[in-house]
């Protein structure tokens, strides 16, 4: 049901958004119309699939990934890794569902355009990593402030030792 629902709003979304681009196409005149509707596509279609897949994996159970806890997190930097393996599942379903299945029956069709696909290929081999890129910096921009709080945290704190007092004995 929640799949279904979110393919209503995603398609929804595409159409709306095709209409605006519609009306603005004079102003962005280096893509042509049908890259524009591909970039548009691939943008509204990957961002949904990753949407859906990263709120998935925050609401089910405390291992989302399947996982185990903490591997190949590199030490300091564990928002990154964890970003990198939460959207390879997501992208390699998009790179196959995409890719793989017009490759597969381009196969079976001896007569397809080749140069088409290889500028659907482009098209869809680069525009998830320009979602996945900002979402890279952003998660290094807040895992680096955390890092630099917790190091400003431990140089403020001053840890006195505890002095015993002498006692001076009479000779």
């Amino acid at each position: 049901m929640v799949a279904y629902l979110v393919t209503v709003v995603a398609n929804t979304v595409r159409i709306s958004i095709a209409l605006q681009l519609r009306r603005m196409f004079q102003d962005i005149s280096w893509l042509t119309p049908n890259q524009l509707h591909r970039l548009e596509g691939i943008f509204i279609y990957f961002g949904f699939l990753l949407l859906l897949f990263m709120v998935s994996e925050k609401l089910s159970s405390e291992n989302p990934s399947g996982l185990p806890p903490h591997t190949g997190r590199s030490r300091g930097k564990p928002g990154l890794s964890a970003l990198l393996r939460k959207t390879f599942f997501p992208l390699l379903l998009y790179y196959v569902t995409t890719l793989g299945i017009p490759l597969a029956n381009s196969a079976h069709r001896p007569g397809t355009a080749v140069a088409d696909f290889r500028e659907h290929f482009l098209f869809v081999l680069l525009t998830p990593l320009l979602l996945i890129l900002p979402l890279a910096g952003f998660c290094l921009y807040r895992d680096q402030r955390k890092h630099s709080r917790l190091e400003k945290n431990q140089t403020d704190t001053v840890f006195f030792p505890i002095v015993k007092p002498i006692r001076f004995l009479p000779k």
